[in-house]
């Protein structure tokens, strides 16, 4: 999904060079403005800046420049216009800041007016102008071009496309727990919560017909010793869950509170390949059981299964087809 947003910073910024010189001319005075970097910055909640340096004697876009930036989000060819499913336009005047619109390319092409912090043209330098898309994206990335055009009257059109041929490629690294929703389509961003653990596909763990928790721990380790200090439980555990964690010669059985359950036995010296289960349950919910190693880098989850919330309750692989609350 691209939508309009404000102006972006942090995620990734990526700056693409164009040639210099290399805009189409019918003369001295009729040429497109040369384009000479498109630089795009992202942030975590999927706001993305796009702005185009453009050089040429005006200095600004006036009545006849167009700048259009083709946006193919999916990275497909079949959808959109030839692959491209969005275009970023700004078009010159004759006095004053250029228009701009945001263009869905699906049949049928509909524009509309940019909002408020839409788009804008700074001017750096004498020669100089930048123009400035803002949207929101909500994909891992996507392939994009910059073409900009001039036309007056009957004369043709010249252009200077960015790149020359094909397409550059931004990576938008907005998904900073990295769970596969990107943007602001992510209603829990430091929290995985992937595939079958986010049955509404929002980021977040849940809805919570299965218990999906998150392991946390502080330890002292160092060549010959383990010291635990501290073992934690949060996330996609519903109030009331019974958690018993065993191993290391300790046991203990808790009830989760709001989510959240702390170990009060397993902490202090542990041996290296040390096994430590947890199993979490509760009646209408798939349940959760995980075994977790000693190793010198920590405490290491090996095996990850789902108990079923009817019947048998042995682990299970987790799937699709277990049913729960």
């Amino acid at each position: 999904m691209l939508g309009l947003a404000g102006a972006a910073s942090g995620g990734n910024q990526t700056t693409y060079t164009d040639a210099t010189g290399d805009n189409e001319h019918q003369s001295n005075t009729y040429y497109a403005s040369d384009i000479r970097s498109v630089q795009l910055t992202s942030a975590d909640n999927g706001a993305v800046s796009v702005a185009v340096t453009l050089v040429d004697a005006d200095g600004r876009m006036v009545s006849g420049d167009k700048l259009r930036v083709y946006v193919n989000l999916d990275r497909k060819s079949s959808t959109g216009d030839h692959g491209y499913d969005y275009e970023l336009l700004a078009e010159g005047q004759s006095s004053g800041q250029p228009t701009f619109d945001f263009c869905s390319l699906a049949s049928p092409v509909t524009c509309q007016a940019g909002e408020s912090g839409f788009g804008a043209e700074t001017y750096p330098s004498s020669g100089t102008h930048v123009v400035t898309f803002n949207v929101t994206i909500n994909t891992s990335g996507f392939d994009f071009f910059a073409r900009s055009e001039y036309q007056s009257g009957s004369d043709p059109t010249v252009i200077d496309d960015a790149p020359n041929s094909g397409v550059f490629t931004f990576n938008a690294n907005n998904d900073p727990d990295h769970d596969g929703v990107y943007g602001d389509g992510d209603s829990c961003p430091t929290k995985s919560a992937r595939g079958i653990y986010d049955s509404n596909h929002n980021g977040c763990p849940g809805l919570f017909s299965r218990i999906a928790p998150n392991r946390h721990f502080t330890a002292a380790v160092s060549a010959s010793s383990f010291q635990l200090r501290k073992l934690w439980f949060d996330g996609g555990i519903p109030a009331g869950a019974r958690v018993q964690i065993a191993g290391a010669g300790r046991s203990e059985t808790l009830s989760s509170v709001k989510g959240f359950v702390r170990s009060r036995r397993f902490h202090g010296a542990f041996r290296f390949g040390s096994v430590i289960t947890v199993r979490m349950t509760k009646p209408g919910f798939i349940g959760f059981y995980a075994q977790y190693v000693v190793t010198h880098s920590g405490l290491a989850q090996r095996r990850g299964l789902c108990i079923p919330a009817t019947g048998n309750q042995s682990p299970v692989k987790c799937t699709g087809a277990l049913r729960g609350k």
